[in-house]
């Protein structure tokens, strides 16, 4: 037809109509989402902080039981192999920031790297050693008082370890209890464990603030890969399983000590009403298994390649139960699983994916990290984020010092125009970083590593 009808016309009139609506909405849209993006900064205005140092996807801790490390000899030789770059008996050094625990004595005969001897004399060797990685950072942790036989422990030993600290003005932030039932100087809610009991002979947890204790490690390990991770219905599967353990031994105890949830930390309130912040320790992805089988060997199983890839992939924190002076049935301090593992470890720290560091820093980052109070603005073309503290429920006494804000990395538009100020402070020397696998810059204030003690 060479004619259009009327109604054709009236079909095309309408169908124009309706496109020049669409149009119009969508015109109307696009307006609407450049304001509001211009409101609120928009993509390329925005500041966020990363969840590990870069370029670390996880964090990860060995927290060592000194219990089976018999003489400071064993003790050097472990530490100059994970934290120097050195030569040893194992080949180079893997160059990581790995720490220690420590006893003041050891009344069992099993150890003689100690700060007392077994007749309470100091024995002035270890103790220099002991004295100088507590300096150092490398031993963060007391794990317990020492090695006592069921009835052995005393407070005044206690004491005589307190006027020691004093006397050279030291101070450790972790308490980890030992695994011996018979060892009733453990503090926490078990039966056995009689620390922190006022009403108990061998009660001594007042003392822990002085020797500067803020974390606490009391048993009822996890064996979930991944503290803080996205849980998934297998993660939480495992959790409602730990949480069932827990309630058995709750019972068992007579005490409630519940485990039900995947926090790295939790606030902890101790018999005596103190309150301190309770960390977990991964010991396996297996379920059960006796201390007496978490040797340095069994660290081939924890730090299994699998595993590491797993913790990466998830993004999560974890701190590593081992004992890697636990080798009575080796020919050899550092078994060759082991030392494959550990260097698996090392050459995913080398590799920028798994920081490697000691527990009390990881445990420092996290609570930093986690309750970190911060704002950003724009000002005269530059980003400046303003660190103002730290927003807390948790009622202990966190001191916010630059030094432990380490590690800090925060993505922006810019990193070259990017300034960090703290408590009104500029932030000097910051790390500018290249784009990571988001395709986004960033900074980041300076992880400084420790330094391995001289002549050692």
């Amino acid at each position: 037809m060479l004619f259009s009808t009327d109604k054709e016309v009236y079909r095309g009139t309408k169908t124009l109509e309706y496109m020049l609506k669409t149009l119009y909405v969508m015109v109307l849209f696009l307006v609407g989402m450049g304001i509001l993006l211009k409101l609120i900064g928009g993509p390329e205005e925005r500041v966020g902080l990363r969840r590990f140092p870069y370029p670390y996807h996880a964090g990860l801790a060995i927290s060592n039981d000194i219990r089976g490390t018999d003489s400071m000899e064993e003790f050097l030789a472990i530490q100059r192999y994970l934290c120097t770059e050195e030569s040893t008996p194992w080949g180079m050094g893997l160059g990581l920031e790995a720490g220690n625990s420590f006893w003041f004595c050891d009344n069992t005969g099993q150890s003689t790297f100690t700060v007392f001897d077994s007749t309470g004399e100091l024995n002035e060797e270890s103790a220099v050693v002991i004295v100088d990685f507590i300096q150092a950072g490398y031993i963060d942790a007391l794990n317990t008082y020492g090695g006592f036989g069921e009835g052995d422990f005393q407070p005044a030993m206690a004491d005589k370890g307190l006027e020691f600290f004093n006397e050279h003005d030291l101070a450790v932030p972790i308490w980890a209890n030992s695994e011996e039932e018979e060892d009733f100087q453990c503090i926490g809610r078990m039966t056995n464990q009689l620390g922190d009991n006022p009403e108990s002979a061998l009660y001594h947890a007042y003392l822990l603030p002085h020797f500067g204790i803020k974390y606490v490690e009391l048993g009822g390990y996890t064996n979930v890969v991944g503290q803080e991770a996205v849980s998934n219905i297998k993660r939480w599967f495992k959790k409602a399983y730990e949480f069932i353990i827990s309630v058995w031994r709750s019972t068992k105890a007579r005490k409630l000590d519940l485990d039900w949830n995947n926090r790295l930390i939790n606030p902890h309130y101790l018999d005596d009403g103190q309150m301190f912040l309770r960390f977990k320790r991964f010991i396996n992805i297996q379920g059960h298994t006796s201390f007496a089988e978490l040797d340095v060997n069994y660290t081939a199983r924890q730090l299994d390649g699998e595993i590491l890839d797993r913790l990466t992939q998830l993004e999560g924190y974890m701190v590593v139960y081992t004992r890697l002076g636990g080798n009575e049935s080796y020919s050899e301090w550092m078994p060759e699983d082991a030392r494959k593992a550990l260097r698996g470890l090392a050459n995913r720290f080398r590799g920028g994916r798994i920081l490697v560091t000691t527990t009390s820093r990881l445990l420092d980052y996290y609570i930093v990290h986690r309750f970190l109070d911060w704002d950003w603005h724009k000002e005269a073309g530059e980003y400046v984020i303003n660190i103002n503290g730290l927003n807390t429920p948790i009622e202990v006494d966190f001191k916010l010092t630059e030094e432990i804000l380490q590690g800090l990395t925060f993505y922006t538009p810019n990193p070259e125009i990017t300034r960090i100020f703290f408590q009104g402070e500029i932030v000097s020397a910051l790390d500018i970083n290249n784009p990571d696998e988001n395709e986004a810059g960033s900074v980041s204030i300076p992880w400084r590593w420790l330094t391995f003690p001289e002549g050692y």
